[in-house]
């Protein structure tokens, strides 16, 4: 026998109808919503009903592009000390932030702990949206993941934001891994900072 719950609430935002829908159901079977509607046309009988007729119900969002890094700060300074297993505690409570405020999918372009919280949310261990991850970004030398303010040689080994820098189809094959369901990339170039940055070591080498 099926399992029904019957969940009704006073407003209804169903995503198609060009006005709410007043004192509304949302019929579930098994986990599967099978009939959402007025009240008064759906047959309840059997199910459990959850009553919400003080709240407004409307299907999840979704956060179409976002960075579950965990950054305890927009300050760059903190950008070179950054504690992946730190960044991820701090991201399983932005998840469960997320899932409370409405959305319930996420996708996160460009992170180091991506594919370890998709792992965690898939297996019940942290509430969150679900969630579809590039893990790290691609970016090349001068483009957006570039850090402008560091020597070439340090970000070229050791990128305090992403990959090691890739600049040719060789090296851009070694970064997707197993578990991506993208990549993420950006050709958006920033060549007057990056020569600036380059000058300055120039300089200093000199």
């Amino acid at each position: 026998m099926s399992e029904r719950t019957a969940i009704r609430c006073g407003i209804l935002i169903n995503g198609i109808a060009d006005e709410p829908l007043n004192d509304a159901v949302i019929l579930i079977e098994d986990g599967i919503i099978v009939n959402i509607g007025p009240s008064e046309g759906i047959d309840t009988e059997g199910a459990e009903v959850i009553n919400h007729t003080d709240r407004t119900a409307m299907p999840g969002m979704i956060d179409a592009q976002l960075h579950l890094k965990g950054w305890p700060s927009m300050d760059q300074s903190d950008f070179l000390t950054y504690d992946v297993a730190a960044g991820a505690a701090r991201a399983t409570g932005h998840l469960q932030d997320l899932l409370s405020a409405g959305f319930t999918s996420v996708r996160d372009v460009d992170s180091r702990t991506g594919l370890g919280l998709k792992k965690v949310v898939e297996e019940g261990s942290v509430a969150g949206p679900q969630v579809f991850t590039s893990d790290r970004a691609i970016y090349q030398t001068g483009g957006h993941g570039d850090v402008h303010y560091l020597p070439y040689e340090w970000v070229k080994e050791w990128n305090p934001y992403d990959p090691p820098l890739c600049d040719g189809a060789d090296e851009c094959r070694k970064e997707p891994a197993n578990g991506f369901e993208m990549v993420s990339t950006s050709s958006r170039s920033e060549q007057q900072e990056a020569c600036s940055r380059r000058k300055t070591s120039l300089t200093t080498a000199r």
